[in-house]
């Protein structure tokens, strides 16, 4: 059958090439097509649900709307997780979806559970309850000058809605700051002199301020509205409504018993960019959209519209990801073409270049036709780092079968002529063992397929790339490849300089095979046992720098951000003013940090800062690093320095440096929850556990979701407010009032949403003392003062209650700096040391380890599962060409040798091994297999001797591994920050088929010299395969 294919493929070489170009073609249009990203994006799907509560702390939060809102949603079979967090006035639900949910109709299932709710508190906005897809962050925009707050709010709100109409841009995010407010600030004084009531005045002002239909007036003529037009819009506006009509006739207006103003509401918001105010916008693209064309429909906006903005304002976009993922892509690009370079040049060393350059043409047809299937639906793989890494991964691999299929053609047309039976005589002898051999290497490749977790996508993009570009392999080596070498014939042109360069290659090999390696070989035949130990020694060896830490084990690689941030918290007595003091401080001292680097290098390493406010207590600062071509330090090192300046601001809690790509807040190395049924135990044991943390030499950045504690006053009525009648909720009521304020009215003003509130002025509700003179109304008109009928005292309460599905935890999160200790020990450290004493120390609590060091050990513990499917797998993909049980077992015992050689190539290049040095591993398993199948199976001819075998096959074998890791030679040595996060696994690659290689040359013969003696020669040959 396959004998046949081939035949017609060679006779029909319109066939071929008609095929040919179909791959190449589709290709290269889906190439221009396919969507461009930095990193994969993960499938995330969440749905938040956001309640704002006016005026309530965290525990009434949580016990008003958190918990109301987990109970009714507990137990959706599509949610994965759901986060609670209950703070002062807010409550915010977090669902995290399943992979395979339908988010649009659960979307509308919470929302009719929300809906169906009927005992929420009265005093709760709207809940806003929105689905959050995964997204592509394309670049931050920031408007920032001289303008003041609210022309600065007004022009953001602008920019916004501007850059929505581009039809490229579907997510313009920023936050707009505290919101517009007409607010009404009432003298005290003058209210109880005219005799008048908060409530009163905001009856007034609902009276007047209105617009209203009173009907329609039908007739002959037609329908005429009746209508009263009379809202007050702005300050002025309100300040003449009538609020009193005294005996005398005179008019007492609004604007007499308060201040009005139109102004920004009270609340907690810095932003500013260079040291200036600003906005900070973040443009998203929805997984199906290409960064670059929202990049630069927003680039070309900015261009043509930066003259329409205020004067004094400016709108730049300073961290554009377009630019990363074009520059990492480039540099993946430009590492690959070096790679397909050298391996042509090493090629053409060892065989005619006609030949050398088809065997080198199965690399884009191979890639091409990956790349026409990348796209497609279920596959869903994007050009990326990680793909263009699967690139670079097969280059030396793809053109192996190629290689071996050129060189049985080559040598049988040479001994029988140059005709097509030749051709099709040589490509049969070696195709079944080339096809398995390629098969075994997608084997290896399958459970990078099957990776769950964070990272899946990541993993993902290889597999696809190394599985498709194998299999197009076959295509390209077994139908396209023959009729090429068909068509080339005998030798006619000579080159001279080429030629005898080749000679003087081949006959240098020749001399070496004949005076080094047969001799050698001859001498280890007999010497099994010496020969076996000696290979297991160099695994041990290998085991133990691992173990030993002369080659660290770091987990998952650690890239270096282009742009890291610094996240500070302050204690709960912080106020909004001391944050952005403290915030500032620590860009001032990045900035005075860089100006040092820059004195000594003559080039400082920060382009742009930003800083945002998030919350009264929470800060962040945002640091754009120069071009990696110009840093002369890496993130890490920056990092060190700041940890060192920064200062210890009052009032400072904690604050972390995100200085890895993969540094996502919401998960970091270490996490553990505490839970239990008792808040002051719960709190105490996090305490404890962060103080251990801390003691920790190699854990750094330790946060605890509960250390911030409030103070709250707790209001109680004393006997006399409760003899005259007084009750809870007037008491809160009229507090309330006084504290907050009243929300009057909501009017819609130059497209915002504006708030009018009546309240005491500024200096009378931030003293806790004033409480003391708030008059508290009676039924019948009486006024008394609040230490009258009622007393309160002050105790603490958390600023932040935090449930994970469903139950109130405290979450302590870290960082565990791998250069100092193993991760994994760290690890064991916690579960078996630290967490054991405080369990047996707090017996009801429940202390859960998770986090990444955690999630590593899961996906590990997952992968190694689908690491011995796949292993008997490639197993049985051995055992049917060579019909034995036994044979394949031979083939497998080079295996640990990709790992031997992984481990000394990470020691050579002083890099520590992290989990994608392990899929290196993997894929030099294809590799080895390929390479130690070719020996076997030559070996299986019957008369075969195996030191002549070995010696015929030493080229082949020589010459597949020279060019994979010439291949990944350019790769290895790249200097760009963000190859850090696949050099390990090109490290892996490159020498581990070095190692296995030899192995395969020198190990594999003794044991199949032992196999030889102990079994009858005739049940070896079973699988009567020739490579020529």
């Amino acid at each position: 059958m396959l004998r046949n294919v081939i035949a017609w493929f060679i006779k029909n070489p319109i066939a071929v090439n008609l095929l040919m170009l179909f791959l190449l073609i589709g290709g290269a249009l889906s190439f221009l097509s396919i969507n461009k990203q930095l990193l994969p994006l993960e499938p995330n799907q969440q749905i938040e649900i956001i309640v704002e509560y006016p005026g309530a702390s965290a525990a009434e939060v949580k016990i008003g709307v958190t918990e109301k809102i987990e109970n009714a949603l507990q137990g959706l079979p599509e949610v994965r997780r759901m986060v609670g967090l209950s703070n002062k006035e807010l409550a915010r639900v977090r669902l995290t979806l399943s992979d395979d949910s339908d988010a649009q109709q659960l979307l509308a299932r919470v929302k009719r559970e929300i809906d169906a709710l009927s005992t929420l508190p009265s005093g709760i906005e709207r809940p806003v309850i929105e689905y959050i897809p995964p997204r592509h962050t394309v670049m931050f925009l920031a408007l920032y000058g001289s303008a003041d707050q609210k022309n600065l709010k007004m022009a953001a709100a602008k920019l916004q809605r501007e850059l929505l109409l581009l039809p490229e841009v579907q997510y313009v995010d920023h936050d707009s700051g505290r919101d517009f407010e007409v607010s009404i600030e009432v003298d005290p004084d003058a209210l109880r002199r005219y005799g008048l009531t908060m409530t009163q005045l905001s009856e007034r002002i609902n009276a007047y301020s209105i617009n209203q239909t009173g009907g329609f007036i039908r007739n002959e003529q037609g329908e005429i509205t009746v209508r009263m037009e009379n809202q007050a819009y702005r300050s002025g506006e309100f300040a003449t409504i009538p609020v009193l009509t005294l005996p005398s006739g005179a008019t007492v207006l609004l604007g007499e018993v308060a201040t009005v103003n139109d102004t920004l509401a009270d609340g907690a918001f810095f932003a500013s960019f260079d040291g200036k105010p600003a906005r900070i916008f973040q443009i998203s693209a929805a997984p199906e959209q290409d960064i670059a064309v929202v990049s630069e429909a927003v680039k070309r906006y900015l261009a043509t519209h930066s003259a329409s903005l205020e004067a004094g304002l400016t709108a730049t976009a300073w961290l554009d990801f377009n630019y990363y993922v074009e520059g990492r892509l480039d540099m993946m690009m430009e590492n690959l073409l070096a790679g397909a370079l050298l391996v042509f040049v090493v090629l053409s060393l060892f065989l005619r270049p006609r030949i050398a350059m088809w065997v080198m043409a199965g690399i884009p047809i191979s890639y091409l036709g990956t790349m026409m299937l990348l796209p497609m639906e279920s596959v869903s793989v994007t050009l990326n780092l990680m793909s263009m890494f699967g690139f670079i991964l097969v280059l030396g691999i793809v053109v192996d079968d190629a290689i071996v299929v050129s060189e049985s053609v080559y040598h049988e047309c040479e001994s029988a002529g140059y005709q097509h039976a030749s051709v099709i005589k040589g490509v049969e002898k070696v195709s079944v063992a080339t096809v398995f051999g390629v098969l075994t290497t997608v084997t290896a490749f399958l459970p990078l397929l099957f990776v769950e977790g964070e990272s899946r996508e990541l993993f993902r993009s290889i597999g696809f790339v190394v599985v498709f570009a194998m299999l197009f392999s076959i295509i390209e080596s077994k139908l396209i490849l023959p009729a090429h070498l068909a068509a080339i014939g005998p030798k006619k042109r000579v080159t001279p300089v080429i030629d005898k360069l080749r000679h003087t290659i081949a006959v240098g090999m020749q001399s070496f095979i004949r005076g080094v390696y047969e001799p050698v070989l001859r001498a280890l035949l007999p010497k099994r046992w010496p020969v076996v130990s000696a290979f297991l020694a160099l695994f041990m060896v290998a085991m133990g720098m691992l173990s030993g830490g002369h080659v660290k084990w770091i987990g998952d690689a650690r890239v270096p951000h282009d742009f890291p941030s610094i996240q500070l918290r302050m204690e709960s007595t912080a106020s909004e003013a001391m944050t952005v003091e403290a915030i500032r401080a620590f860009e001032q001292t990045v900035l005075d940090v860089d100006k040092s680097l820059a004195s000594q290098y003559g080039q400082g390493m920060v382009a742009h800062t930003a800083v945002i406010l998030d919350g009264p207590q929470n800060a962040e600062l945002y640091v754009k690093l120069v071009d990696d071509e110009a840093r002369k330090l890496d993130t890490f090192a920056l990092a060190k320095l700041w940890r060192q300046a920064l200062p210890n601001m009052p009032g400072l809690k904690e604050y972390r440096i995100q200085e890895t790509l993969d540094g996502d807040p919401e998960s970091r190395d270490i996490q553990i929850n505490v839970v239990g049924e008792a808040p002051l135990q719960v709190d105490a044991a996090a305490k404890q556990l962060e103080h251990k943390l801390n003691a920790l030499s190699a854990v750094y950045d330790v946060t605890n979701s509960q250390s911030n504690m409030d103070i709250e006053v707790r209001l109680a009525l004393n006997e006399m407010g409760q003899n005259l009648g007084l009750t809870p909720e007037m008491l809160m009521s009229q507090v309330t009032t006084a504290i907050y304020g009243i929300e009057v009215q909501r009017v819609l003003r130059d497209s915002f949403e504006v708030k009018v509130m009546l309240k005491y002025p500024q200096d009378y509700r931030a003293q806790l003392h004033q409480l003391d003179n708030i008059y508290i109304h009676l039924d019948d008109g009486t006024e008394l003062l609040f230490t009258d009928v009622a007393n309160y005292q002050l105790i603490q309460a958390p600023t932040e209650i935090r449930s994970d599905n469903g139950r109130q935890n405290v979450v302590l999160m870290a960082s565990v700096d791998p250069l100092l200790a193993d991760p994994d020990d760290i690890s064991d450290l916690l579960e078996q040391s630290i967490l054991a004493e405080l369990s047996a120390e707090f017996p009801g609590l429940t202390f859960n380890l998770n986090g990444e060091l955690k999630e590593q050990q899961g996906r590990m513990s997952r992968q190694a599962v689908l690491f011995l499917l796949s292993l008997f797998g490639i197993y049985a993909l051995l055992a049917i060409p060579l019909r034995s049980y036994k044979k394949p077992l031979l083939i497998l015992s080079v295996l640990p040798f990709c790992f031997v050689g992984a481990v000394f190539g990470h020691w050579i290049m002083g890099l520590g091994m992290s989990v994608m040095s392990l899929f290196g591993v993997i894929a030099a398993l294809g590799v080895a297999v390929n390479d130690a199948l070719i020996l076997l199976v030559a070996h299986s001819k019957p008369g075969s001797r195996i030191v002549q075998v070995a010696s015929q096959r030493f080229m082949a074998i020589t010459l597949t591994s020279l060019t994979t890791f010439i291949g990944l030679l350019p790769l290895m040595f790249e200097t760009d920050l963000q190859a850090h996060m696949v050099i390990p696994m090109a490290v892996s690659l490159a020498f581990g088929v070095i190692a296995s290689s030899f192995a395969t040359l020198f190990m594999l013969p003794v044991l199949l010299k032992s196999a030889a003696v102990k079994h009858n020669k005739s049940t070896i040959a079973a699988a009567n395969f020739d490579l020529g």
